[in-house]
């Protein structure tokens, strides 16, 4: 079952693209990972907000369930 994953435009262009190229591979990765698998990442406290690590960084998302 593929996921919907929402992204802001406003987080891509000021972030996103001014990282590595390499690590914005991997964040596509990790989207396309996310649509098969929105729990792919640890959970954090709150059940619906859960992270992804890239290298020092940290990539946050809410997963939503209907």
């Amino acid at each position: 079952m593929a996921y919907l994953v929402f992204t802001l435009q406003s987080l891509y262009q000021k972030i996103i693209l001014r990282l590595s190229l390499s690590q914005q591979e991997r964040i596509r990765n990790i989207v396309q990972q996310l649509k098969n698998n929105p729990y792919a990442g640890d959970q954090l406290q709150i059940k619906s907000l859960r992270e992804k690590h890239i290298d020092e960084k940290r990539l946050y998302y809410f997963v939503f369930e209907t």
